[in-house]
């Protein structure tokens, strides 16, 4: 078991916390989606790539490094994501619309990346994924406390360790 730490609460899920979501992690083709996700961000949105560089604290090469390699940090990714109107998870992994209206909405989306955990199951479910958009969104709208994280880990442990002796 696999300890986790979620809103400053021990957690004991079945899960691998999500560290990086960049270049270690992507293969040849969703680094190349990834990329060019970054390139136009900076390109077609309002700052300029100087201003992209100030507000990130980089030189202006590293700007132009992160267009032509698709390499980033998620701190330099948020704050991209924050100057050029581009949502965090539009430009993570392409998903909804590009742009945000509302830059409180849009850190919402970054808090709930920054918690989601990857599950590994011998079986996709589509309740299993249910299950876990209803906990980030829950996650991200504040709406579970630290006390009630920990019963739903206790019960889910629970069911681990019943099936577990049960295959035994």
């Amino acid at each position: 078991m696999i300890k986790s730490t979620l809103n400053n609460t021990e957690v004991g899920l079945l899960c691998n916390q999500k560290i990086s979501v960049y270049r270690s992690r992507m293969d040849k083709d969703n680094l190349e989606k990834f990329r060019l996700r970054i390139k136009e961000a900076i390109e077609d949105g309002p700052a300029t790539q100087t201003a992209i560089a100030n507000y990130c604290d980089v030189t202006v090469q590293s700007v132009g490094g992160w267009k032509r390699t698709g390499q980033i940090s998620k701190d330099n990714l948020k704050k991209l994501s924050e100057i050029s109107g581009y949502r965090y998870l539009y430009l993570l992994n392409g998903e909804g619309p590009k742009t945000f209206d509302s830059s409180d909405e849009n850190r919402k989306e970054m808090q709930v990346a920054e918690t989601s955990v990857e599950y590994s199951l011998y079986q996709d479910s589509p309740n299993t994924e249910r299950l876990l958009k209803a906990l980030r969104f829950a996650i991200a709208n504040q709406k579970l406390s630290d006390e009630s994280i920990g019963i739903l880990a206790d019960f889910l442990n629970s069911l681990v360790a019943t099936s577990s002796k049960r295959d035994s």
